[in-house]
């Protein structure tokens, strides 16, 4: 599916915050407000790189009796899939991408994120397969699952997106059925490697695959919450209509 064309209108960009931890509930009302922006073309295409501090989200096939452990119910969002996980040193990944001025449809997205994450992986010289359906989300050829994907979409875009294994702590896995299966089937690269893999070199390489194939040139990389609110600040003034 990478000869599908990525049509963008040179306002779409990179974000990395992946130098700090981002509250999960700020991160999604910032991706829903983005998501209106790109339905209303006063933005291009937007991927933003990111980690969270520990947080459970259950999608739109939410089943309690996947996450019997849970002192607090997860957070319920709009995304497909059910219960995951995410927390520091997991390279979560959302895509406000128009599906219409793409000329795509959102499976071919997954299929362009799967590939995404695969070249990545195979830096490391981890092979892995992309799979769709109940399974959807990247597996290594030794059977373990080592990302996720949840995507929705609104209008003619999409929000959410995938959360892959770099080198976060996989305890919290135990106390749910991520996306219904048994929590061992989890696995992260840095335990795949037998190493602590260093998470900033994984972000650049995967930073430049993505550019590569979402043909995206311009990148922003921000080192702490206040600069990327300042710069989200004004470029929505810029946007706003008039």
């Amino acid at each position: 599916m990478d000869n599908v064309p990525v049509v963008n209108s040179g306002r779409s960009v990179i974000i990395d915050n992946t130098s700090f931890l981002s509250e999960y509930f700020s991160t999604l009302e910032i991706q829903r407000l983005l998501n209106d922006r790109r339905n209303k073309s006063q933005t291009g295409d937007i991927i933003m790189m990111l980690q969270h501090p520990p947080t459970f989200t259950t999608g739109i096939h939410d089943n309690p009796e996947e996450y019997p452990y849970l002192e607090e119910k997860p957070i319920r969002i709009e995304r497909g899939g059910s219960v995951t996980y995410h927390g520091p040193g997991q390279l979560v990944m959302y895509f406000i991408v128009s599906l219409k001025e793409n000329g795509i449809n959102v499976l071919q997205l997954i299929e362009r994120i799967q590939s995404s994450m695969a070249e990545a992986l195979l830096r490391y010289g981890k092979g892995s397969e992309g799979r769709l359906g109940r399974e959807t989300g990247l597996w290594l050829l030794n059977g373990k699952k080592i990302a996720s994907i949840g995507l929705a979409v609104k209008g003619f875009s999409t929000l959410h997106g995938s959360a892959l294994n770099v080198s976060n702590d996989m305890v919290p896995f135990s106390k749910i059925m991520p996306c219904g299966f048994d929590h061992d089937i989890m696995t992260s690269l840095s335990l795949e490697s037998e190493t602590d893999i260093d998470f900033e070199h994984f972000v650049e390489i995967q930073k430049q695959i993505l550019a590569e194939k979402f043909r995206i040139n311009d990148t922003k990389k921000f080192g702490n919450e206040g600069e990327f609110r300042k710069y989200l600040s004004v470029q929505l003034s810029e946007t706003a209509p008039s």
